[in-house]
């Protein structure tokens, strides 16, 4: 029924329902991940073609994904936000890599632009700006005189969901992972290995770490949306330590 229709629960599931209604392309050949594979996004976005799956990319035994989600927003309006079930430990931790033993070169993370610094494992979206939430939770650390615990998680179920209900205008303070849960139909956390902070049970990757309230680095070169590069401008951003992943 209609009705039961849902929010894909994890990201292979997700995966599977595009297949299911052929909404999906899995590429097999060898693909190079340093600015080929990206050209074929883009070429694709212009197409309106359909999701990609990319199974061999050149150098690296791990995959990568570029897909997008519509989840069911108006049902979800009606909703009230669904508490999270938290657990102990999950698929997300079948495997944890900890210190010197993380290679983060080892990611398949694609070199989208010939002028870049370096690879980047997501769009720069998040720096910390003052007057947003990651800012005013910063600044709360810094109050204490601490570094400030973060995660950042790939793969995880309806991250479109995530991106909208970040971006919603809810009250400060609100527990934006049960509004999550209301999109997704998928109400799971586990618990962070470092740090209190909970992530979804079935995440493909998490990255955990902390937010230092001393360093700064220069950021990257990178070109941007004017596809102008920022090599001649860079400013000095807080520094973002990975201590631990889990997959």
């Amino acid at each position: 029924m209609e009705d039961d229709i849902s929010a894909a629960r994890d990201h292979r599931q997700f995966l599977q329902e595009l297949d299911d209604e052929g909404e999906l392309l899995t590429i097999t050949k060898e693909v190079d991940s340093d600015v080929e594979l990206v050209a074929i996004v883009r070429r694709v976005y212009e197409l309106e073609e359909r999701a990609l799956l990319f199974n061999n990319l050149k150098g690296c035994e791990m995959l990568d994904y570029f897909l997008s989600l519509g989840p069911r927003i108006n049902e979800a309006k009606t909703k009230d936000p669904t508490s999270c079930q938290k657990l102990l430990t999950g698929s997300v931790k079948e495997h944890i890599i900890r210190g010197d033993d993380i290679d983060l070169t080892a990611l398949p993370i694609p070199f989208l632009h010939e002028d870049d610094g370096g690879k980047v494992p997501r769009e720069p979206a998040g720096p910390v700006i003052p007057k947003q939430d990651i800012g005013v939770i910063f600044d709360l650390w810094k109050e204490k005189v601490e570094d400030m615990p973060w995660a950042l998680c790939f793969g995880v179920p309806s991250a479109s969901a995530a991106r909208m209900v970040c971006g919603m205008p809810i009250p400060k303070w609100t527990n934006e992972p049960e509004f999550i849960s209301t999109l997704t139909n998928a109400p799971v956390n586990v618990k962070c290995e470092t740090n209190d902070l909970w992530v979804p049970t079935n995440a493909e990757i998490v990255f955990e770490g902390i937010i230092s309230i001393q360093e700064t680095a220069p950021e990257g070169i990178r070109p941007n949306i004017t596809d102008c590069s920022s090599s001649g401008r860079q400013r000095e951003w807080r520094i973002f330590k990975v201590n631990v992943i889990t997959y």
